[in-house]
């Protein structure tokens, strides 16, 4: 090394020793307090901006999961911490996966609430489509939403909102960050809940949208919630998502299901999981059944179904491949005119086809696979007609 460059280097060392030691232990952990209380102060301020007066609905998307549902709750117990007068609502009744935990931690159901008022404040959570939305959505005024959705091309706002929309498995997750940006510590109950959320929208970490950031929330949110089988919560509430007892075909059908507009056509897409009790064959068959009343309510053009099943073997353990991973199979049914031509352009590849149906041997995520897929082919479709 150049003469000159190390003694450059041995003073710059020389310096910071005087300087680090001219600094108190107390005196450094006091200037990183103060660094986190600002940003703290940062980070409230924007939130506080929501608050426009009035009380702020909080509300998630239609067929509501256990994440949206969770989020919505977590996300308004945190800004009434800050100071706002917020309420989580529900736009349906529970799901199965829902109840058991609001049950199971002893939370106040949500009030059911299907349409808002003009100019009322709204913040979206889980979803930022109209369609998926309260009626009156577009005359409301939406000061804030938190989703990991992408970005609808139907919504725009007259003024900047608080939003929050980030590339994770859970919303839940995003609203912990939240927490831990405004420097709020959650109760043990509102932990339990987000925690909830995440386990179910993620399959208990084993969704391939899951992210580092869903991990990272979940091993903070299973401290702060003081929960001591952690095992036994996630398949309690894999079996509480899975469950359709009492429900209807209709009911099951359309407990997860969510509405688009795409090129020009407007679409339904819902997403079920087969169980012990209905296998996804028989699943399929029912469900192909009522797509054509559930087209006339909803006033859709097309509608998609995936089904999907986790294959197990004669004594009931999970078929896993080469790399030690779940093995499924998934049921893509299509109803509507020209939804049969947009499913074969989207996954023409098909083990096995039958009536009205792809058979897949893979999984699909709506969010990740399926609306894009069905946004590239009916988007060229459109453009090309």
């Amino acid at each position: 090394m150049n003469k000159s460059i190390s003694q450059v280097l041995v003073f710059a060392l020389f310096v910071m020793a005087i300087l680090l030691g001219s600094c108190s232990e107390d005196t450094v952990c006091e200037s990183v307090i103060n660094q986190d209380e600002e940003l703290y102060g940062i980070k409230r301020a924007s939130l506080l901006r929501m608050n426009v007066g009035g009380t702020i609905t909080v509300v998630g998307h239609k067929s509501q999961d256990p994440d949206a549902v969770c989020a919505s709750i977590s996300m308004a117990a945190l800004m009434r911490e800050l100071g706002m007068d917020a309420v989580a609502v529900m736009q349906e009744k529970p799901i199965q996966g829902v109840k058991y935990i609001l049950d199971a931690f002893e939370c106040k159901y949500p009030e059911v609430k299907t349409s808002i008022k003009a100019d009322a404040p709204l913040v979206l959570i889980d979803h930022n489509d109209p369609l998926q939305s309260l009626d009156g959505v577009m005359d409301a005024n939406v000061v804030g939403i938190v989703d990991h959705h992408p970005v609808s091309q139907a919504f725009s706002s007259k003024l900047p909102i608080y939003y929050n929309c980030m590339n994770v498995g859970s919303s839940c997750s995003i609203v912990y960050g939240i927490y831990k940006e405004c420097g709020i510590v959650p109760s043990q109950d509102m932990a339990k809940i987000m925690l909830s959320g995440i386990i179910a929208d993620t399959e208990s970490l084993g969704k391939a949208t899951c992210t580092k950031t869903d991990t990272l929330a979940f091993e903070s949110l299973v401290k702060l919630a003081g929960v001591s089988d952690v095992p036994a919560l996630m398949q309690a509430i894999e079996a509480a998502q899975e469950s359709f007892d009492g429900m209807t075909d209709e009911e099951i059908f359309m407990s997860d299901i969510k509405l688009y507009e795409i090129g020009g056509v407007r679409l339904a897409v819902t997403s079920l999981d087969a169980n012990k009790k209905i296998h996804v064959d028989e699943l399929c068959r029912r469900m192909h059944a009522i797509m054509p009343s559930v087209a006339g309510k909803l006033g859709v053009q097309m509608v998609f179904a995936k089904m999907e099943e986790s294959l197990k073997d004669a004594h009931g353990d999970y078929i896993l491949d080469s790399d030690g991973n779940k093995q499924y199979v998934t049921h893509f049914a299509y109803y509507g005119d020209g939804a049969k031509d947009v499913a074969k352009a989207a996954y023409g590849a098909s083990v096995n086809d039958h009536d009205n149906c792809i058979v897949l041997s893979r999984k699909l995520s709506r969010k990740t696979d399926i609306v894009p897929d069905l946004t590239r082919v009916l988007e060229r479709r459109y453009r090309f007609n």
